[in-house]
């Protein structure tokens, strides 16, 4: 059983299965010709039927691109959210390395394909926002991103999430946050502490 593979320029691999003691020379060097010419004559085929190959637009169109990988997460976006909605948007399927920052575009049109690549292009070629080093004490203007049982997401002027714990709202006891917020609404919010990303709020009203 003699297996071989390659290209015109010659042999990249090849497979031999003996139950004898060895090969002959000759008999090797005579089976690789053959297999030389019989491998040429499978290029020169499929040489000629890719000329006949016609596109379909039956096919799903793929597109293959790369980003900075420290930009994956930018597309994913938090929960998930903007890959969501690019496959919703566009009707594709993405799939994306981390590691190599690779990037597979998959769907049934063309132009959405080309369409969701571009608008990922745009995203990941966005400036890398630095979130500020907030002054502690200091009341900033906020949005109310998000309710939660436990409290209020608040954008704050950069564009960045902060945490306002439904402890830090009033002194008084606060059991329904929907009464007292809607999202969207303007509040002002004092910071507390930052670690990092994480910035803890207080209300004016929890501090008087």
């Amino acid at each position: 059983d003699f297996k071989v593979t390659g290209t015109r320029d010659g042999f990249t691999a090849l497979q031999m299965d003996i139950k004898l003691g060895g090969i002959d020379l000759k008999v090797l060097e005579d089976a690789l010709n053959k297999a030389s010419r019989a491998k040429n004559h499978i290029l020169d085929l499929m040489d000629k039927a890719e000329e006949c190959v016609q596109p379909s637009e039956a096919l799903p169109s793929t597109e293959f691109f790369t980003i900075h990988p420290g930009k994956i997460v930018d597309i994913i976006g938090k929960a998930g959210a903007t890959i969501r909605e690019i496959i919703e948007k566009f009707e594709v399927s993405i799939d994306l390395d981390r590691e190599q920052g690779g990037v597979k575009v998959t769907g049934e049109d063309k132009e959405k394909v080309h369409a969701a690549k571009k608008h990922i292009l745009t995203i990941a070629d966005a400036p890398i926002k630095k979130q500020s080093i907030y002054e502690l004490g200091k009341v900033y203007h906020g949005k109310v991103k998000k309710i939660v049982d436990f409290g209020i997401f608040v954008e704050m002027p950069d564009g960045f999430d902060a945490l306002l714990h439904i402890s830090k709202i009033s002194k008084e006891r606060v059991s329904n946050l929907s009464e007292r917020y809607r999202e969207g609404d303007e509040i002002d919010v004092v910071v507390m502490d930052q670690n990092g990303k994480k910035v803890g709020l207080a209300t004016p009203e929890y501090l008087n």
